[in-house]
């Protein structure tokens, strides 16, 4: 059995859940050798989970040319896709619909946050999902919480669907101490600190989280690491008002190595957001072994289950109870260190790439 997975998510992202996992389940399929290979077309992508692909035309992945790339790739990929048995395409675009003889199509949905929070600012993404689940034979929902808010949203066969957890990142077991020298590391190492890693708008309710800690912060003197984009003027500007320009820090992006050194040196990684499809920096704490405080959402509760401490995001006492549990009590950190870290066991790389490939051998 021959499976492609397209370019999409590839030119979008350099770097990113979506494209992680696409890239992540392809290799390990072809690392069983078991009847199934799995080939990913993302011609001139500067993606840094995959090999190089067309590097001359690596030169249009810029902003104005980027539509063009697009357009080489799709007919690169549809002049390509009667040769396969499966495809996969790595985000919802419905561009394959054109090819004369499309072999059977696997789509995953891996949240449902547009349809939740910006239905007007994402109607096109909208409109696209709708049709891509339209057009395919089988829908992988990366967890029960996203299964059940598809299922509200689309008329969609429930018997199409199937749940297929994403894995922990298992190099972030000798990433950590491969960074315990730099020197940012060094700066922050005997600093008692929160940890924050993703986007900062909207639902992942930055602001009002800071602002419910801002005068607990500043007199237990606990700073907080927002790992991510640099801050907006809006941002630099809300935390002036609150005085908190020396308790917030912004690291920018970081590499994996200084990212898993940072939860692991962690008072606990903190993750407000109202709505996730999945939440992989679950799994990036509990192999860090951070403890996790956390919403108290469907999701969230579906991955980490007891080896979390949960707060309601809207509430500022709550948050700052979830806080300071870790924060004040090194037994209780080191209680949820380890239940984070057996939780590990039910999420493997191994076992979704498997599960996926199920999915493949019974499409009808």
């Amino acid at each position: 059995m021959k499976v492609l997975v397209d370019h999409q998510i590839f030119l979008n992202q350099s770097a990113g859940g979506v494209s992680r996992y696409h890239a992540t389940i392809n290799d390990y399929i072809n690392g069983f050798n078991q009847g199934i290979q799995s080939r990913i077309i993302a011609l001139g992508h500067r993606n840094i989970y995959l090999p190089e692909q067309g590097k001359s035309l690596s030169l249009l992945n810029r902003r104005g040319l980027l539509r063009i790339l697009k357009l080489i790739n799709q007919r690169a990929v549809l002049s390509n896709l009667e040769k396969y048995d499966v495809f996969h395409p790595s985000f919802y675009d419905g561009y394959f619909a054109r090819a004369k003889k499309r072999p059977r199509t696997v789509i995953t949905i891996h949240d449902m946050i547009p349809e939740a929070y910006f239905k007007e600012k994402a109607r096109w993404m909208i409109d696209q999902k709708r049709e891509a689940l339209k057009l395919a034979d089988a829908v992988i929902a990366i967890s029960h919480t996203t299964k059940k808010e598809l299922l509200a949203c689309y008329d969609i066969d429930e018997s199409r669907i199937h749940v297929i957890h994403h894995g922990f990142p298992e190099h972030f077991f000798s990433a950590a101490q491969s960074a315990k020298d730099d020197n940012f590391i060094k700066q922050w190492a005997n600093t008692p600190y929160l940890l924050f890693v993703g986007t900062r708008k909207d639902y992942k309710n930055f602001q009002p989280f800071v602002r419910a800690l801002s005068t607990y912060l500043k007199d237990r003197k606990i700073h907080l690491l927002a790992v991510g984009n640099t801050p907006f003027p809006d941002e630099k500007e809300f935390l002036a008002q609150l005085g908190l320009e020396d308790w917030i820090h912004f690291t920018g992006q970081v590499n994996d190595e200084i990212l898993a050194e940072l939860y692991r040196n962690a008072l606990c990684f903190v993750f407000p957001s109202s709505l996730e499809g999945f939440g992989m920096p679950l799994l990036e704490s509990f192999a860090a072994k951070c403890p996790v405080a956390c919403a108290n959402t469907d999701v969230f509760r579906e991955i980490c289950g007891d080896a979390a401490v949960y707060f309601d995001p809207a509430n500022d006492a709550s948050i700052i109870r979830a806080v300071d549990q870790f924060a004040s009590h090194e037994t209780t950190r080191n209680l949820f260190k380890e239940k984070g870290n057996e939780l590990l066991t039910k999420f493997n790389w191994s076992d979704a790439a498997r599960k996926t490939m199920d999915v493949y051998r019974n499409l009808n």
